[in-house]
């Protein structure tokens, strides 16, 4: 689909229906996506930004919740970059990942990133309430579950986040949006 508003920036967002929160595919895609854009030297960022000089901005988030939840890709392209090119790397970065999987470094520094968000979830009694309401209502166990949380992240192999990576990002199951500008 393509949407126009007012503006000079066009936007790619992409959309894969995944999983419920709690899910082991919910934890797999949490370390996919810090592989995908966590930082300067994730993978979407090195390829767009710096590599194809296509985005200035990428970024994929694992948003679960008590129904199947949405995996997100987002580019924001920079001024005149070819929207072809910018999808086809998308693409074609998915499609290495699937193929290859992460890197024991790769693995490493999402786990590492992971650990760091739920330390500092810790720091607001707002943020904890928020997550315990959150287990309590949408993953079996409960908060309870909360205990074990960081323990089954550290069990996730790369060869897991690979398997749960072609799963869900089969051809077919992209829904694609380019939001564009008026004038364009």
């Amino acid at each position: 689909a393509v949407q126009r508003f007012p503006g000079n920036l066009a936007r790619l967002v992409v959309g894969v229906r995944t999983c419920r929160i709690g899910e082991d595919d919910d934890l797999a895609l949490d370390m996919m996506s810090q592989i995908l854009s966590g930082g300067r030297t994730s993978r979407l960022y090195r390829r767009l930004v710096p590599g194809d000089e296509l985005a200035t901005m990428t970024q994929a988030l694992n948003e679960t919740r008590q129904d199947p939840g949405v995996f997100w890709l987002l580019v924001e392209l920079k001024p005149g970059a070819s929207r072809e090119q910018a999808e086809a790397a998308v693409r074609d970065e998915i499609r290495t990942f699937i193929a290859r999987g992460p890197t024991s470094a790769e693995m490493k520094r999402a786990r590492t990133q992971i650990e760091a968000a739920q330390q500092f979830e810790q720091e607001a009694v707002m943020d904890v309430a928020l997550k315990i309401a959150r287990f309590e209502s949408g993953v079996p166990g409960g908060y309870r579950s909360l205990a074990n949380l960081a323990a089954r992240y550290r069990a996730i192999d790369a060869r897991g986040v690979r398997e749960v990576a072609a799963r869900y990002f089969a051809g077919d199951r992209w829904n694609v949006v380019w939001s564009l500008p008026t004038e364009e």
